[in-house]
C-alpha cells in the first residue's frame, strides 16, 4: 500500500494521527512526525523560525528522506490545519517544480490558510502555553 505522510496542525503533534493509523493500516502505512517545537521534536539552533517557508523546507527534507528509504512506495500527503497548508505547498513544489511522480494524493483537513499563516508569529507562545499535563479528563477537554 501507500505511505500516508501526515503533517499535524499548530500546537499539536504527530499523535494527532494515531486513530487514523489504526483505521488505515490495511490500506498502507502512516508516517507522522513532529514539526519543530512540537511533540517530541528536538530543539535546534534555529528553533525560533516558524515561518511557513521554513516549515515547508524542513517538511520536504523529511519527505525526501522517506522517499529515499522506501523507493518502492507511493505517498499520499495528509495535513491538518497548518499541516494542510504545508501539505498543499510541498505537494505543489514537489510535483510541479521537481516533477516528483511518487506523490499520488494530497488530503487537507480543516485548513483555513489565512488563519494558519497569521498564527505563525505567535507559535512560540502557543507552544510555551500548552499544558504539560492535566489534573483530570474534564480539565483536558475544557482546555
Amino acid at each position: 500500500g501507500v505511505i500516508f505522510f501526515c503533517i499535524h496542525g499548530a500546537g499539536h503533534s504527530a499523535l494527532s494521527f494515531a486513530t487514523l493509523a489504526k483505521e488505515v493500516k490495511h490500506f498502507g502505512t502512516v508516517l507522522a512526525f513532529d514539526l519543530k517545537g512540537h511533540g517530541f521534536s528536538k530543539k535546534q539552533h534555529n528553533n525560533e523560525d516558524f515561518s511557513i517557508e521554513t516549515l515547508c523546507s524542513e517538511t520536504i527534507e523529511v519527505l525526501k528522506e522517506l522517499l529515499q528509504r522506501f523507493p518502492e512506495k507511493n505517498v499520499v500527503v495528509v495535513g491538518h490545519s497548518l499541516g494542510g497548508s504545508i501539505a498543499c505547498r510541498i505537494v505543489d513544489a514537489l510535483t510541479n517544480l521537481e516533477k516528483l511522480e511518487r506523490i499520488v494524493g494530497c488530503i487537507v483537513i480543516d485548513v483555513v490558510e489565512g488563519t494558519a499563516i497569521e498564527a505563525l508569529p505567535f507559535m512560540n507562545q502557543i507552544i510555551a502555553d500548552r499544558p504539560k499535563h492535566f489534573d483530570s479528563l474534564d480539565s483536558a477537554i475544557k482546555w
